[in-house]
């Protein structure tokens, strides 16, 4: 698929549905009391993208290097406790879908 042809992520994008979160921050190593509190936090994103390039702003994440996959955007973000690998994609309802994995 060319840039071109990719489809845009550009816009405001808030989460309304997480899967596995709790084992997620389990494997972080962040503890009871917190992870209670980090479930019951919203999190926005706002993504930029010009053509290839792209700008990720999300107060509760590292750094991220993206790049393209065919129509999706794979990032990835080194910790102290692994790489956390994340997938970005647009499902047919137009709905964003956001897979994180360390």
């Amino acid at each position: 698929m060319s840039p071109t042809e990719r489809v845009d992520l550009s816009g405001t994008w808030k989460m309304v549905q997480v899967e596995n979160f709790d084992a997620y921050l389990q494997a972080l190593g962040i503890g009871f009391v917190l992870r209670a509190i980090a479930k019951m936090l919203s999190n926005t994103q706002i993504i930029e993208q010009d053509g290839d390039s792209f700008y990720v702003k999300d107060i509760n994440t590292l750094q991220v290097t993206v790049t393209w996959d065919g129509d999706v955007l794979r990032g990835y973000t080194e910790t102290d406790k692994g790489i956390i690998r994340t997938e970005r994609y647009i499902r047919e309802d137009g709905t964003m879908l956001y897979v994180s994995t360390l």
